[in-house]
């Protein structure tokens, strides 16, 4: 496409031009002296665009210097005004800024010492710390590191105490639902075994097991019984049903009457000497008395043997409901025999006989729990004890340390804030130790630095005299007023320095450095600024001017150059009739390639339909099944690493726009297609699902329950749930054939 519109922009641009050259005069020789004329046109406007240029530039020099040269001459007046000094003290004033900036310094920290010295001296004359306290400070220490763990056992003596009250309260509890004839003490002795676990496990599943084979008998008994009801019913009926033999009376009989007629008609055509007709008439008359006769036979034999069928499955369904009366009777035989030897087993295990397995189960489990309780509450008292004997030791030692202070003992529930005062009472008296040795320090350190700053202030006073002398000033404000006018003059003088060597800048030499001082002295401000605009104009008109004249040299130079090419018609016409030609054969390649294109999309997405993976046909059929016919294919396209599904409209959805319990569908059914796909090389998988129905509505539930039990059938399959409504929904789905659940039974958090 870029090609074939590349190519008739260019054949529209030929075509204009073969128009032009078709169409244009010849004007050679009015354009050879139209540019003639032109070029000496140009030449003169550039001369007098070349003066209006250097006019313009002289011009604004002067502009740019009449601020530099009236801060000249401004500078100039300013320091032929000023008081002449020859010399001064070089940074004379910073000096002085700085020798009287340490003088201050020097004040300040004599007066902040001398402060600081009379205060020490006040807090060294007050009282000391308690030499008795300071001899026990190493006791007390001792004693005060294990005044957190006391704390600590004595709020966990408290934590003891009333857990043990807890726990008592849950193990009456636990003994009172047991019975009144279960203490402490049968409790401890009773030591149920795993044995009797595992046999309450084999009872209960024995006993639903006779139970379902009951209820499976009664099952089958009824069904019999209806079964030998309807063959009695159809029996019965079949011989009261008249209608049979009135049909074959009236079948039989009307072939007889039209045997007759026919009998009669043919000895009619004999009468009337019609010997042809009278033994068609005989024949068919024959022939319809043998019909009737053979159809009254055929009907009678046929009733016969359908009631002998019907007998037969009566007789049938009455052995059938012998056999199943046998086996229920035998069911519930073997269902009594085990509930007696469960009864027994409960009495030898000293259990009441009346609990079912899941009662004896949750029984034994409750006398566990009771069991860990008293074992638990057993451990607490043993530990209150630990705690108690601690704290008392811990008591003692603090009244010794108590008693040799000259202090009241104190009791085990005041230890522990006893201790933090008298730790407290041994760190201030260290302290106060401490303060009075750093004061006595701290003196002799202020009296030796006072003297230091004595002997830098007279230092510092002498150097200000001598900076004064130097500058022949007695006073500081005659040495500072010296020194303002010290440096202004310097400014100045720097000042002019500066602005003239910009104004020769500007001039460029010292010749037009006087022309331009001069023309500065006779033009005005205002008179030179106008006359900047007035040569600015002009040499921009100038410049306009020239360059429409090149514009129009150029356009000359190019009619000219058109004129003197006599064959550029003929190469035009030739260029067209390429470029037509290329243009036919970039068109039927555009088609080629289009429909090239429009057919590998067709035969691609022929493929994806038609020829996707094993796992992925079976993954749509499971995912059809799964859906109800929503989604009836999964497929993987040809560009991508993804996979797509099609619903029955025919669309692509991506997974990720399905939602939640149809990804999950999805998925579920791809693992299925990947079990099978392996199963198929002969290595079976099992399937472990965990909680894999939360997220399907009722029918799609049910479904996937349908297909897991079709999937159980070849392989091993766990299904972990800790939903209710999923276990209900499994029964309810397949019915009798539902396996049976196991309960995970969780640890007592007690």
């Amino acid at each position: 496409t870029p090609e074939i519109n590349q190519i008739l922009a260019e054949l529209g641009r030929v075509r204009k031009n073969i128009q032009e050259l078709e169409q244009q005069p010849q004007q050679y020789q009015e354009l050879q002296a139209a540019r003639a004329r032109l070029e000496d046109e140009i030449q003169r406007l550039t001369q007098e665009e070349a003066a209006a240029k250097r006019e313009a530039v002289w011009l604004d020099k002067l502009s740019q210097a009449r601020k530099v040269w009236e801060d000249w001459r401004l500078a100039q007046e300013a320091l032929a005004a000023l008081p002449r000094i020859d010399s001064f003290p070089e940074g004379g004033l910073a000096r002085l800024e700085k020798i009287q900036a340490d003088l201050a310094q020097v004040e300040e920290q004599l007066d902040r010492w001398g402060r600081e010295l009379g205060k020490a001296r006040e807090e060294a004359a007050g009282e000391g710390p308690d030499q008795q306290l300071l001899q026990a400070a190493a006791a007390v220490e001792s004693l005060a590191e294990e005044r957190l763990r006391c704390a600590d056992r004595g709020e966990e003596l408290k934590q003891v105490e009333s857990k043990c009250s807890l726990v008592r309260s849950r193990l009456e509890e636990r003994l009172g639902r047991l019975g009144p004839q279960w203490g402490e003490s049968r409790l401890e002795s009773f030591h149920p075994t795993l044995n009797w676990q595992i046999g309450i496990q084999e009872y209960q599943q024995r006993l639903e097991t006779a139970t379902a084979t009951v209820r499976q008998g009664e099952d089958q008994h009824r069904l019999r019984l209806e079964t030998l009801q309807e063959k009695e019913s159809a029996e019965n009926q079949m011989r009261q049903d008249r209608i049979l033999k009135s049909s074959a009376a009236v079948f039989s009989w009307g072939f007889a009457v039209l045997g007759l007629a026919l009998g009669l008609s043919a000895g009619a055509a004999y009468f009337w000497k019609s010997g042809d007709l009278a033994r068609l008439l005989a024949a068919g008359a024959g022939m319809s008395l043998a019909a009737a006769l053979i159809n009254f036979w055929q009907l009678r034999g046929h009733r016969r043997r359908r009631l002998q069928e019907l007998e037969n499955d009566r007789q049938t369904a009455a052995t059938a409901l012998n056999a199943a009366e046998s086996q229920g009777l035998l069911a519930k035989q073997n269902l009594a025999r085990l509930q007696e030897e469960w009864r027994a087993w409960l009495q030898n295990a000293s259990l009441d006989p009346d609990l079912s397995p899941a009662g004896a189960a949750a029984f034994l489990q409750e006398i566990g729990a009771a069991r860990n309780l008293l074992q638990e509450l057993q451990d607490l008292a043993g530990t209150g004890k630990e705690l108690q004997d601690y704290l008392a030791d811990l008591t003692a030692r603090v009244g010794e340390v108590l008693t040799g202070l000259g202090r009241p003992i104190v009791s085990s529930a005041q230890v522990s804030a006893t201790l933090l005062e008298l730790r407290q009472e041994v760190a201030e008296a260290l302290k106060l130790q401490e303060q009075q040795q750093q004061l006595t320090q701290k003196i002799a350190e202020t009296e030796k630095e006072s003297t230091g700053w004595e002997t830098r202030k007279k230092h510092l006073s002498a150097a200000l005299e001598n900076l004064l002398a130097a500058a022949g000033e007695q006073t500081e404000e005659g040495f500072r007023r010296e020194a303002a006018i010290f440096a202004e003059r310097g400014e100045l003088t720097r000042k002019t320095q500066e602005l003239a060597a910009r104004l020769r800048l500007l001039a460029g030499d010292d010749v037009a450095l006087e022309q331009l001082q001069a023309d500065l002295v006779r033009t005005a401000p205002e008179e030179l600024e106008a006359r900047r605009r007035q040569a600015a104009m002009r040499l921009q008109d100038l410049k306009s001017r020239r360059e429409e004249a090149f514009q129009q040299q150029g356009k000359l130079q190019n009619l000219i150059e058109g004129l003197e090419q006599t064959d550029a018609l003929s190469r035009a016409l030739l260029a067209e009739q390429t470029l037509s030609a290329r243009l036919q054969e970039a068109a039927r390649r555009w088609t080629v390639t289009t429909l090239a294109n429009y057919f590998l999309e067709q035969a691609r997405g022929c493929f994806e339909a038609e020829y996707q993976p094993q796992v992925l046909r079976r993954a749509s059929h499971y995912f059809d099944l799964l859906t109800g016919g929503r989604y009836p294919q999964v497929m993987a396209p040809l560009e991508g690493e993804s996979f797509l599904v099609i619903n029955r409209q025919g669309s692509h959805v991506p997974p990720e726009r399905l939602s939640r319990g149809t990804s999950e569908q999805l998925y579920l059914a791809l693992r299925f297609a990947l079990i099978q796909e392996y199963s198929q090389e002969g290595r079976s998988l099992p399937l472990i699902l965990d909680d894999i129905l939360v997220n399907f509505d009722p029918s799609r539930a049910r479904q996937a329950v349908r297909l897991l039990q079709e999937m159980s059938d070849s392989h091993q399959l766990l299904l972990f749930t800790c939903h209710p409504h999923v276990l209900n929904l499994v029964q309810e789905t397949l019915g009798p054939s539902a396996p049976t659940p196991v309960m995970l039974e969780e640890k007592d958090a007690s």
